[in-house]
């Protein structure tokens, strides 16, 4: 997905390591989108969300590509229309948090990726653009809001991590907050501070303990190239 040349696009691309390039993969998204988020696992790939419009009216548009048909197919919509999310997977179950409606959202839908598969699946005929019936059943959840918004997702543990963001007097925090499952609660780190105050940054987990954080916002909205690396070992 993305934007080219003034154009909202459905193109996926793959890195093949061996020869250190880009390629176009063989079958595009269904819908093409902007500011959406993909989800690998489970040997699928899920797209999530984003605006087909310029206007950047969100979608809830999430369709499923998996290796065992080759094909995408549409699955269980999100709960809200949503755009720029940023997605973790805890034990094979996605979560996003971080996007837009209309306005900044505390909202964290998510969903056990092999059920959206097997929605998806489960009903071949269906053409990827149709909507799909009976959403009183959505394998999408929520969890307890967010304690900021625009934070970026990262997991570790067994628990979610929500990283920067802003709060509701607009002050933009360089806090980290995790989320148990186990017991539904966000709780700030509170040796866990980034160095400086990002908004939506991206955020990843990298092997030995270790949280990479990247770009962002800063409180004067300015765009930051900046990459933070810092350790997990207390969170």
């Amino acid at each position: 997905g993305g934007v080219a040349d003034g154009t909202i696009v459905k193109t996926v691309y793959h890195y093949k390591p061996e020869s250190q390039q880009w390629e176009e993969f063989l079958q595009p998204m269904p819908t093409a989108r902007f500011q959406l988020t993909v989800i690998s696992a489970q040997s699928a790939l899920t797209a999530c969300g984003g605006s087909t419009h310029f206007s950047g009216v969100p979608c809830t548009t999430v369709e499923v590509y998996t290796t065992e048909t080759s094909q995408w197919h549409t699955t269980d919509p999100l709960p809200v229309p949503c755009w720029m999310m940023l997605s973790a997977t805890i034990n094979n179950t996605a979560y996003l948090l971080g996007g837009l409606t209309t306005d900044a959202t505390k909202t964290v839908p998510h969903a056990p990726v092999a059920s959206l598969i097997q929605r998806a699946t489960s009903h071949p005929q269906q053409s990827a653009s149709a909507a799909r019936p009976d959403s009183t059943s959505s394998a999408w959840k929520t969890l307890r809001d967010t304690p900021l918004v625009g934070s970026a997702a990262a997991s570790h543990g067994g628990m979610l991590l929500a990283v920067g963001g802003k709060n509701d007097q607009c002050n933009i925090l360089p806090a980290v907050h995790v989320y148990s499952p186990a017991t539904s609660t966000w709780i700030r780190v509170q040796s866990g501070n980034l160095p400086e105050p990002r908004y939506t940054c991206a955020a990843v987990e990298l092997a030995g303990n270790r949280l990479l954080v990247v770009g962002g916002r800063d409180q004067g909205w300015i765009r930051m190239n900046t990459v933070f690396l810092g350790s997990l070992i207390s969170v």
